[in-house]
């Protein structure tokens, strides 16, 4: 199989995301533009013009609509993915680490960094839809819900929503992982002491509900054991 190479951006990448068929690929950058891709051929379908600072983390909802971005400019961006168009604009105090959708599409998360006095948090924005064609009808002009940095932890870097959206589970640059009930006002359940160093991304498998963490260095060096973090049961497999 002959690789695809996508060129377009002008400085380091932050993110890349698929949506859910698998046909596009939505990738961020150190500079200010966010780009779309045919991940069949590779060619460009459009860029996300419009913030003027790294681009830290963007997101696809499940239907292809709509996606999110956050930005070190102190922004979070919702574009029209059809259009390319930016269809709401949220402040932030600091920048903002990381974006993502619930797998219902009806929220999602922003990071805010623990930078200029602020403590860090998750950041909870509600996304209002026509139940049949999932366009957009209303977006909440503040989060619904902050998750301040919970006593004895750092603060995050990284954040997801469970598979079936019922816990958002939070990596933290003091290599902790934590979880929080979404359907109890998202209170904090627990957190477990997994890695020495920040954890620098996570991702939930789509089948088993198992999260996968990936630390910030050593890890993925060939040989090397890779945790497991069976979320619904909070206990932990090691897999060589």
């Amino acid at each position: 199989m002959k690789a695809i190479k996508l060129t377009g951006h002008e400085r380091p990448l932050t993110q890349v995301k698929y949506n859910k068929e698998g046909d596009l690929l939505f990738s961020c950058s150190k500079d200010s533009s966010a780009s779309v891709w045919y991940s069949l051929n590779g060619e460009r379908l459009g860029t996300l013009d419009g913030h003027t600072g790294t681009i830290w983390s963007i997101d696809v909802d499940r239907f292809t609509k709509y996606c999110v971005t956050g930005s070190a400019d102190y922004s979070i961006k919702l574009w029209d993915v059809s259009s390319g168009q930016c269809i709401a604009t949220w402040k932030s105090p600091v920048p903002v680490k990381r974006v993502e959708f619930s797998p219902c599409g009806n929220y999602f998360l922003a990071i805010l960094d623990n930078v200029m006095k602020n403590p860090g948090s998750i950041n909870i924005y509600q996304i209002e839809r026509d139940s049949t064609t999932h366009e957009l009808t209303k977006v909440s002009e503040d989060p619904i819900h902050a998750i301040i940095t919970h006593e004895g932890l750092d603060a995050a870097t990284v954040a997801g929503w469970s598979t079936k959206g019922a816990y958002i589970v939070a990596g933290h640059k003091d290599g902790k992982i934590s979880k929080y009930d979404v359907n109890n006002n998202y209170e904090y359940v627990d957190s477990i002491d997994l890695h020495e160093k920040s954890i620098s991304d996570m991702q939930f498998s789509p089948v088993f509900n198992i999260l996968h963490y990936i630390i910030q260095r050593y890890q993925l060096i060939l040989g090397r054991c890779v945790l497991l973090y069976k979320s619904s049961k909070n206990t932990k497999q090691t897999v060589h």
